[in-house]
């Protein structure tokens, strides 16, 4: 018999009682005295009429007032629990009276043994082993397929794309021989050891300004950085390091052959793969096509990554007041920085309820707007 005060409260011997068949002691139960004070929940059942007893439980009928021997309770509880029934009926609503049955609960003692207490949120879960990095890389190649849809583009809508063609270059850079500074150009055979000092002929070399004839031996050019180097000359003085003696220029020899100019072709030949198929265009590559005259390259299309952010508890919109329960959605446009900064074409896909049905419906929407479906 379990009682319970008109006030909902288990009683003293009502909870015992339980705690001890909980811990498997069973002990008689003193007689209570009738008072108006107490509501008075009798359980009567015999081992043989368990489902009766289930479905009396369920219903919350009162049962009659016909006592049970000790050992007919003991049969009847322990045959509830071996059967994993007991939890069962304890859970029924009201089985035991007005809000008795956490009282009832925290009565049954625990009936699994729980993982080692580690305090730590980063460890793997009891049983559960880390995934070697390179077993991982090989799980993650052997489902995922590379895009291959590519497109041509112009220079300026290059960066951060990746080639998927190798680029041959159309001519050579530099084009021509040319100047590395500024400074006085001439034929390094006409020079020797000491005081060099060389005659300069009328006119100068600049970048897109060449010199209209040929430099005799043994004389000198006025030439910028950059010029084509004119006929006769294939090394070129500092500026810095000379002086200048009416008509003719004065240096100190001897002046290391081919000194301060660039070859045609010293960074590509006309011909050669200037860049390689899977290349990150860098900047430095949009200067070096650009040089080489080519507007426009072939790459593949950019990855398209749709973010969508769920939960009851986000508040899309910055500007709203946040209750007490709710934060606002700071992983969306993180995601979208990221995927953006590393090149590729970040779709916000907006923010959902935790509704299944919603977010399938945003999920649809977004794919069919992938693939440009109408």
């Amino acid at each position: 018999t379990f009682a319970s005060f008109a006030d909902g409260s288990l009683s003293t011997e009502s909870l015992g009682m339980m705690q001890e068949f909980a811990a498997g002691q069973f002990v008689s139960v003193p007689s209570l005295a009738a008072s108006p004070a107490l509501m008075f929940y009798r359980i009567f059942l015999l081992p043989h009429d368990l489902n009766g007893y289930r479905n009396a439980m369920r219903t919350q009928q009162q049962l009659s007032a016909q006592k049970l021997s000790y050992p007919e309770k003991k049969q009847t509880l322990t045959a509830l629990e071996q059967r994993g029934e007991l939890a069962e009926v304890l859970g029924t609503e009201n089985a035991f009276g007005p809000e008795q049955e956490l009282a009832l609960r925290l009565a049954l003692p625990a009936r699994r043994t729980p993982p080692r207490l580690r305090n730590d949120c980063f460890a793997m879960p009891q049983g559960v082993d880390w995934i070697p990095v390179d077993e991982a890389l090989v799980r993650l190649r052997s489902i995922l397929a590379p895009l291959v849809d590519v497109e041509r583009i112009g220079l300026p809508e290059a960066l951060g794309r990746v080639l998927a063609a190798d680029v041959i270059a159309r001519r050579s850079n530099p084009p021509r021989p040319n100047s590395a500074v500024d400074g006085y150009g001439f034929a390094v055979a006409a020079t020797g050891e000491g005081v060099q000092r060389l005659p300069l002929v009328e006119g100068r070399a600049a970048a897109g300004q060449p010199f209209d004839g040929a430099v005799p031996h043994g004389a000198a050019i006025r030439i910028l950085t950059g010029a084509i180097l004119p006929q006769g000359v294939d090394t070129v003085v500092l500026e810095e390091d000379t002086a200048i003696d009416g008509a003719a220029v004065v240096f100190d020899g001897p002046i290391k052959p081919y000194a301060n100019t660039r070859k045609a072709g010293e960074d590509v030949r006309e011909g050669d793969t200037a860049l390689t198929k899977g290349q990150t265009l860098r900047a430095p590559d949009l200067a070096l096509l650009s040089a080489l005259g080519i507007a426009e390259v072939q790459v593949y299309r950019k990855l398209r990554i749709g973010v969508l952010s769920t939960g009851d508890e986000i508040i899309s919109d910055p500007f709203a007041e946040a209750l007490p329960h709710q934060i606002y959605d700071a992983n969306r446009p993180m995601l979208l920085g990221l995927f953006a900064g590393w090149g590729f074409e970040a779709v916000d896909l907006g923010h959902v309820r935790d509704d299944p049905s919603l977010i399938r419906e945003r999920l649809d929407l977004g794919a069919k707007e992938f693939r440009g479906d109408k």
